[in-house]
């Protein structure tokens, strides 16, 4: 297909920012429940829970974390769904033009197994954070095989839970590039930055672990900084409150830190305005800043790769060439390793050959 007819949805698309636990699938969750007679919610068919997903109040990020208290206790503690949603996600990302992605998550959070305190009420079992990285690699490595697609993951430290960290750390040493690449710190950004979690970034750091961090999405500016120095971030999860901080725009611009932004997520949890024309990305993209559009957690905000890819055009005046470069950043900014990550930008490149000449 010459490439001056890609449309959004066949737009080849490189995705760095999306967590496996917001990206299941309401057909999935719908059926694990049921064989697994757990009551998701008050939610008495398919069609409920998928507006019951989707149709929360937005505007506070609070609200949309405690979404996931209604569906994970059926997902959790499962070694099978767990390799069930990875496979799900390589096979949906792929019909939306996603031809590399990396999926994150908080192995902790879909375990049951004794000493890992049940965030989601799951029943007690004998899944252990480590069964479910095996099984997520498993599910990948499938997805990759059927759909023609690639994907990585990133495993999440948590804020409130730094007694997770060093545990982390050593799944990302054990599974490196199988298919672990990353390491993250997620979640509530008033929770302070524990010695835990500073050190185990700088274990990564030491293994040759690539790094990147949720950081000015609800929280201060500083938080971008302190990522960046303290924790040696190589790219940003959101960023949105740097917006007015030119100090710290000029600290990412310089040391090329790649920006994760997540437009749709970013309206819906408060993180920004409703109005796109008022969305920080506005000046990212003026001050030339290293970017990529994802999803965040596409089923729980109803978005899609396709879509972010439409907004970019009508609410960001992005044309074919600015989306061609901004994927090629994406890909630059992968954290597979230097000669896989650069087959990743020689095989865009040929796909965008002719919108680049334009």
């Amino acid at each position: 297909m010459p490439a001056t007819h890609f449309t959004n949805e066949t737009f080849p698309k490189v995705e760095l920012h999306v967590h496996l636990e917001g990206a299941i699938r309401p057909e999935t969750i719908w059926d694990v429940s049921q064989k697994r007679g757990i009551r998701v919610a008050e939610n008495d068919s398919l069609e409920e829970l998928r507006s019951h997903l989707v149709d929360w109040s937005a505007g506070d990020l609070a609200t949309f974390l405690h979404q996931f208290t209604h569906f994970m206790p059926c997902i959790a503690g499962s070694r099978e769904v767990a390799k069930r949603i990875s496979y799900e996600m390589c096979e949906d990302l792929s019909k939306q033009g996603v031809v590399y992605f990396e999926m994150r998550y908080a192995p902790h959070l879909l375990a049951n197994s004794p000493g890992v305190e049940p965030v989601f009420q799951q029943a007690p079992g004998d899944v252990t954070p480590r069964d479910i990285v095996q099984a997520v690699n498993e599910g990948i490595h499938d997805g990759e095989r059927d759909f023609g697609i690639q994907a990585r993951s990133i495993l999440c430290l948590l804020r409130e839970r730094p007694e997770w960290s060093a545990e982390v750390l050593n799944l990302c040493k054990e599974f490196h590039n199988d298919t672990v690449v990353g390491i993250d710190l997620a979640n509530n950004e008033a929770i302070p930055l524990y010695e835990e979690h500073v050190n185990a970034f700088k274990g990564a750091l030491s293994a040759g672990i690539h790094r990147t961090c949720h950081a000015a999405e609800m929280g201060p500016a500083e938080n971008v900084r302190t990522a960046v120095q303290k924790l040696y971030a190589e790219r940003i999860g959101h960023g949105y409150q740097m917006l007015g901080h030119d100090d710290v725009i000029k600290l990412v611009k310089d040391k090329n830190i790649h920006v994760e932004v997540c437009p749709t997520s970013s309206t819906r949890t408060g993180a920004q305005e409703t109005d796109f024309t008022m969305h920080s990305a506005h000046r990212f993209l003026k001050e030339g800043l290293n970017l990529s559009f994802n999803t965040d957690d596409p089923t729980l905000f109803g978005c899609t790769m396709t879509k972010e890819f439409g907004i970019a055009r009508a609410h960001f005046g992005m044309n074919d060439s600015d989306l061609a470069k901004m994927t090629l950043n994406a890909a630059r900014s992968c954290f597979l390793p230097d000669d896989q990550r650069d087959k990743l930008v020689i095989k865009l490149e040929d796909k965008f050959s002719d919108i680049l000449k334009q």
